[in-house]
């Protein structure tokens, strides 16, 4: 059993961690809650965004699961430290950043109150614990992304080809840390299952007038992404312990 070790090629690993970071950076944009979807006449009609969208963070996730699976204990720790962690920074970090573009005064409030929560729950709750509070908000964001598409598409009934990549690139990093943080196939498909449904149901209720995107959007959107940047800095850290709920019998 071979193990990835830090010390091999050095220089090419950071190189390779720097474009992947950059392009997952372009791709983790918050999308369509934070007015960052484009809309076009010669675009895709909202229904078939809605389908590709799910459909690829389905099978994002469902890939992250079966790789997982064949995976030794230590290969998932050294990707949970250097692939999942930076992915919650990414996505947690740039939805901070957009609420504070917004709003700064809310903004900074939901930021620090999301935060000390956060740190709180890093220095006394469990891994499972932090797992299903990142789940719960990775999930809440994916129903506001469904309940803003909905809103769009009244203004417009199709997202041009980059807004559609915009929102798949953010799903799909959105459903491969679900995935990637449970060690139990059916966990981590069910744990993709219900985010990528919350979606979905944002969009049904968006469409049908249930649910608007609120004022406090803003207050909410900085919480959950500092809860989330908080959870990446500590699953980044080098040489951390893997927690029971990581460990695999592959």
């Amino acid at each position: 059993m071979s193990v990835i070790t830090p010390n091999r090629s050095t220089f090419v690993c950071r190189a390779l961690e720097a474009v992947g970071l950059v392009s997952l950076l372009l791709l983790a944009r918050p999308a369509v809650a934070h007015g960052l979807v484009p809309t076009g006449v010669n675009g895709v009609d909202t229904p078939l965004v809605l389908a590709v969208v799910v459909a690829l963070g389905m099978l994002s996730g469902v890939a992250v699961i079966v790789i997982r699976k064949h995976a030794s204990t230590e290969r998932c720790a050294w990707v949970g430290s250097r692939v999942l962690g930076p992915l919650l920074v990414i996505i947690g970090g740039l939805a901070a950043l957009s609420a504070t573009a917004r709003r700064p005064a809310l903004a900074v409030g939901g930021i620090a109150a999301g935060g000390a929560a956060a740190v709180l729950l890093v220095a006394w709750a469990g891994h499972n614990t932090r797992t299903g509070v990142t789940t719960g908000a990775i999930a809440l964001h994916r129903f506001l992304e469904g309940v803003a598409l909905a809103a769009l598409s009244l203004v417009s009934p199709s997202v041009t080809v980059f807004g559609v990549l915009v929102l798949a690139g953010h799903t799909v990093l959105e459903c491969v840390v679900v995935a990637g943080q449970r060690a139990r196939p059916m966990a981590a498909l069910l744990a993709v299952c219900g985010v990528s449904g919350m979606f979905v149901l944002g969009a049904a209720a968006g469409t049908a007038g249930i649910a608007t995107i609120p004022g406090s959007k803003v207050v909410s959107t900085a919480v959950l992404g500092s809860v989330l940047l908080v959870f990446g800095l500590s699953e980044a850290r080098p040489n951390r312990p893997v927690p029971d709920g990581e460990r695999t019998t592959a």
